[in-house]
C-alpha cells in the first residue's frame, strides 16, 4: 500500500502517539500481508530482512493440489515483487511434494533454502538444499540444476535450518531417521557447489545418536555458526513417557563434538520444568539464547526463553535463574523464533492460544530487555497478541529491518479452513518516523530533470538502489533522465533520535521511437535515381508526421521553415526537399526529426502533337516509346512513328519517363486511297492465300512491298509486271497494305 505525502503536522502526530509493538499501518493491509489462500499447509517458516527494507520469505503453500516449497520477495510495503521468480513466487515443484523450512543468504546475495521433498514415497522424504540467484532464478552451478536432494544412510531426512560460513559453505540441521524409525539430530555440511564436505565428520554428515535421558525422537531445529567456526544447534527430544527435553549440541568446524560442553557436546539445560523444548537459537562467543516452551503441568504450556553462558550453564542474571516464561493461565504459549535489536532488546514470536499447535490462538510477540525483564513500554506489559484470522494464528519467524521495524511471518487460518501465509510488521518505538517520497511514480522526459521530495524532518539521507548517495542530505533530491531513469530511491529521515525509511520509489523515463513521415494523398509516379519522388503537375501528395509526434510540429522546405506549416499533415504544393520536426504531447520540449529529407519533384504534363513525314505519322516531342491508336483501338508495337494504313482517327500516348504525359489530340487522316491510281486493283480481298495485283499504267514496278498495321514489311519484291500474284497464305489473319515503289497503295486482308 502506497501512502500519500504527509504534512509535518501529521508526521509529528504519528511520532508522538505511535506505540511500540503496534502494527505498522504502512505495511500490507494495516500492518498485515496475507499471502495465498486454500486448504492444507500455508505458512511462512523463515523471514530475512534485506538492506533496502524489502524481505525474503520461504515456507510452504498449496500448488497443483499438493504442498510445495515456496520462496517470495516482498517489497518494503509488503507487496509481492512480481519481477522475482514467476510473478513473485519461486516454487520447488520437484517430486510429489516439497517443504521449505529454513533460509540463509550468501555474501553475493544468493539465497539458500533447506527443507525436504517427497521424491516417490510420502513415508520416505529426502533432505533438500536449494540455491537461487537474487532474482529467484535457480543457480545451475549448485547441485543438480540448483538442487541437492539426498537421503541419509539410505533413510529419510529433513532439514530445518541453514547457516552460511565465511567461505560460502553451508551447515544445515534437522532430522535423520534410523532403521528402527526413530529420529536423530542431524548436521550436514555442504561445499558452495552443493556437494558434501568430507572435512566434516568424514562425509559431510553427522547423525547424533547419543542424546541422553532415553529420548526416542530427537530434532535439531536451529543452527548457528560462531565467529571461530564453532557450530551450535538447538532442538529437543521426546522420551517414551511423552516428556520433552531441550537440547543444545556443540561441535567444532569439522563436526567433532565439544567434550567440555554438556555430555560430549550434547547439553540438556536444567530449565526448572518437567517438559521443555527449544525451537529457536541465538548465539555468540558470550552466550547462548534458546526459545521454545515449557510445561509445569499437563496442558499448561508457557513460552520460554533461556540464556546460557558459553559453557552451557544458565546465566543467573537473566530472568529467574536464567529462564523467562510467559505465564498466563488463560492461554498456552510457545516461542518459535527470536531476533536481537541493535539496542540489545530481544523480540520473540510464537503462538498464544489453546493447547497445542492447531487450536484457536493468536500470533504472539513479546520484547525483553537485556536482563530478561519484559519491556513494559512494548505492547501491553511487553506483549502483543495479534488476531490475524479467526482460528489459528501463529508466528514462526522473526526479523529486524535496518530501520528497526519488526517483521513476523507465520501461519493464519480461519474457521472455514482457509489457510494463509502471513507477514506482519510492527513498530519498534514510540517515535517511529514514516517519511514518504513524492511523486511516487516520477517519469522523466528525455534530456530533462526532476525532483523527489519528502516531508519536513530534522535530517535526511537519500539512497539510490539501496546505496547511500554521498551529499544527498536535503529534503529534496534532484534527478536526471541521463543518470537516474530505472533506479529506485528512498530516504532515511530523523526527528530527534527517531528515524525511519520511506518506501522505495522508481524514477522511470519516457522513451519514444524515432519519428517517421508517411506518404498520403496521391502516390508518386515513380522514384528517381537519387530517391526523389516524382509527381505530375496537379497531383496532391500529403506528408504525415507519424504518431505520437503531434506537438511543436514544424515543416521546412530546402532548410527553411514553412510559415504556418505546424500540423501533422502537410499538403505539398511543389518541388523541394521537405523535412519536419515535432514532439510528443507529454514531453513537448523533446523535439525530434526523422533525420532524412523527403525530396519531391513535380513535372509538367506534356501533350504530344502528331505530324506527318512522308508516309509516317510521328509524335512531337519524342519520348522513350509511343503507343498509337487507330480509331481508339491500340496499334500493335511501341515504335515512335507509325505508317498509317487507312484513313481515320490517329492518336498517340508518348512515354516521357515520368508518366506526366497525356494522349495527343486526334490526327485525322483522309484521302489515303488517293495514292492508288484508278486502274490498280487487288483481288480477291480478302483472300485466304493469294492476292493478284493488276494495273494498266506505269509499266513495270521497280519495287513493291506489303506491310502490316504496324508498318512492318511482310512481303517485298522488285521489277514486277502486271499481273503480280503474291502468296499471303502464311500471314496472320488481319489487315495489310500493298505499296508500290511509285507511291500507289491498295488495302489487303487475310482470312483463313
Amino acid at each position: 500500500m502506497r501512502r500519500p505525502v504527509l504534512s509535518a503536522l501529521t508526521l509529528i502526530a504519528i511520532t508522538t502517539f505511535g506505540q511500540p509493538g503496534t502494527l505498522d499501518p504502512t505495511y500490507g493491509d494495516q500492518g498485515i500481508r496475507l499471502i495465498g489462500a486454500g486448504p492444507g499447509f500455508h505458512r511462512v517458516q523463515e523471514v530475512i530482512a534485506l538492506e533496502d527494507q524489502t524481505s525474503l520469505t520461504c515456507g510452504v503453500a498449496t500448488n497443483d493440489g499438493q504442498d510445495r516449497a515456496v520462496l517470495m520477495h516482498l517489497m518494503s510495503d509488503g507487496t509481492l515483487d512480481t519481477a522475482f521468480g514467476e510473478s513473485g513466487y519461486v516454487w520447488i515443484m520437484n517430486g510429489l511434494a516439497s517443504w521449505a523450512h529454513g533460509m540463509a543468504l550468501t555474501d553475493d546475495g544468493s539465497i539458500v533454502v533447506v527443507g525436504w521433498v517427497v521424491v516417490e514415497d510420502f513415508s520416505a522424504p529426502s533432505a533438500l538444499v536449494a540455491k537461487f540467484h537474487a532474482d529467484g532464478a535457480a543457480d545451475a552451478s549448485f547441485g543438480d540444476s540448483g538442487l541437492s536432494i539426498f537421503l541419509v544412510n539410505g533413510a529419510p531426512a529433513f532439514l530445518y535450518d541453514v547457516e552460511v560460513d565465511p567461505d560460502g559453505g553451508l551447515v544445515a540441521c534437522g532430522i535423520a531417521r534410523d532403521a528402527n524409525g526413530a529420529n536423530n539430530g542431524l548436521l550436514v555440511r555442504l561445499n558452495p557447489d552443493g556437494t558434501m564436505d568430507p572435512t566434516f565428520s568424514g562425509d559431510g554428515i553427522l547423525v547424533n545418536t547419543a542424546f541422553p535421558l532415553g529420548t526416542e525422537d530427537d530434532v535439531l531445529e536451529d543452527v548457528k555458526i560462531l565467529a571461530d567456526g564453532t557450530i551450535l544447534a538447538a532442538g529437543g527430544g521426546l522420551t517414551g513417557a511423552g516428556d520433552h527435553w531441550s537440547i543444545v549440541f556443540k561441535t567444532d568446524s569439522t563436526g567433532v563434538p565439544d567434550p567440555a560442553f554438556g555430555n560430549n557436546g550434547t547439553l540438556v539445560p536444567e530449565l526448572g520444568s518437567l517438559n521443555n523444548y527449544a525451537y529457536g537459537l541465538l548465539a555468540d562467543a558470550e552466550g547462548i539464547l534458546i526459545c521454545g516452551f515449557q510445561e509445569n503441568a499437563p496442558s499448561a504450556r508457557d513460552a520460554m526463553v533461556a540464556k546460557l553462558n558459553s559453557d552451557g550453564t544458565l546465566d543467573s542474571l537473566f530472568g529467574t535463574a536464567g529462564v523467562v516464561v510467559v505465564e498466563d493461565s488463560a492461554w498456552n504459549e510457545s516461542a518459535m523464533d527470536m531476533a536481537m535489536q541493535s539496542d540489545g532488546k530481544l523480540v520473540v514470536t510464537g503462538h498464544s492460544g489453546e493447547y497445542g499447535d492447531f487450536g484457536y490462538g493468536e500470533a504472539l510477540l513479546f520484547r525483553l530487555i537485556a536482563d530478561g525483564s519484559f519491556d513494559t513500554g512494548f505492547g501491553e506489559a511487553g506483549m502483543v497478541r495479534t488476531d490475524v484470522q479467526s482460528s489459528f494464528d501463529g508466528g514462526l519467524a522473526i526479523a529486524i529491518q535496518p530501520d528497526a521495524r519488526i517483521l513476523v511471518g507465520g501461519r493464519a487460518a480461519s474457521f472455514d479452513n482457509v489457510n494463509y501465509m502471513f507477514v506482519a510488521r510492527y513498530l519498534p518505538d514510540a517515535c517511529a518516523v514514516f517519511p514518504s517520497v513524492s511523486p511516487e511514480a516520477l517519469i522523466l522526459c528525455p534530456n530533462s530533470t526532476g525532483e523527489l521530495t519528502t516531508g519536513a524532518f530534522d535530517t535526511y539521507q537519500w539512497y539510490k538502489n539501496g546505496l547511500t548517495i554521498p551529499g544527498a542530505t536535503s529534503q529534496t533530491l534532484p534527478v536526471t533522465s541521463a543518470d537516474d531513469v530505472g533506479s529506485w530511491f528512498m530516504v532515511r529521515t530523523t526527528i530527534d533520535t527517531c528515524f525511519g525509511f520511506s518506501d522505495s520509489v522508481l524514477v522511470d523515463g519516457y522513451t519514444f521511437l524515432p519519428p517517421v513521415v508517411i506518404n498520403a494523398g496521391d502516390a508518386p509516379n515513380l522514384i528517381g535515381d537519387n530517391g526523389e519522388q516524382i509527381y505530375c503537375q496537379g497531383d496532391d501528395p500529403v506528408l504525415v508526421l507519424g504518431a505520437p509526434y503531434d506537438t511543436n510540429v514544424q515543416w521546412s522546405v530546402n532548410g527553411e521553415p514553412i510559415p504556418g506549416a505546424n500540423d501533422t499533415l502537410y499538403a505539398v504544393p511543389g518541388s523541394g526537399s521537405y523535412t519536419v520536426e515535432g514532439a510528443h504531447a507529454v514531453c513537448p520540449d523533446f523535439i525530434q526529426n526523422p533525420g532524412v529529407a523527403v525530396v519531391m519533384d513535380f513535372h509538367p504534363y506534356v501533350q504530344p502533337t502528331i505530324y506527318q513525314t512522308g508516309i509516317l505519322l510521328c509524335p512531337q516531342p519524342e519520348g522513350l516509346s509511343s503507343q498509337w491508336y487507330y480509331n481508339g483501338q491500340p496499334v500493335a508495337g511501341f515504335e515512335q512513328c507509325v505508317i498509317p494504313i487507312d484513313a481515320g482517327n490517329y492518336t498517340v500516348f508518348v512515354d516521357y519517363g515520368d508518366s506526366c504525359s497525356v494522349l495527343s489530340a486526334p490526327f485525322y487522316l483522309v484521302g489515303l486511297d488517293e495514292y492508288a491510281h484508278a486502274d490498280m486493283k487487288a483481288a480477291p480481298v480478302p483472300t485466304p492465300n493469294q492476292v493478284t495485283i493488276t494495273w494498266a499504267e506505269g509499266g513495270a514496278l521497280s519495287d513493291w512491298r506489303v506491310i502490316d498495321v504496324t508498318g512492318r514489311i511482310v512481303r517485298s519484291g522488285t521489277k514486277a509486271t502486271s499481273p503480280l500474284t503474291i502468296d499471303l497464305g502464311m500471314l496472320d489473319v488481319g489487315r495489310y497494305r500493298f505499296l508500290s515503289g511509285d507511291g500507289r497503295s491498295l488495302p489487303l486482308a487475310v482470312t483463313h
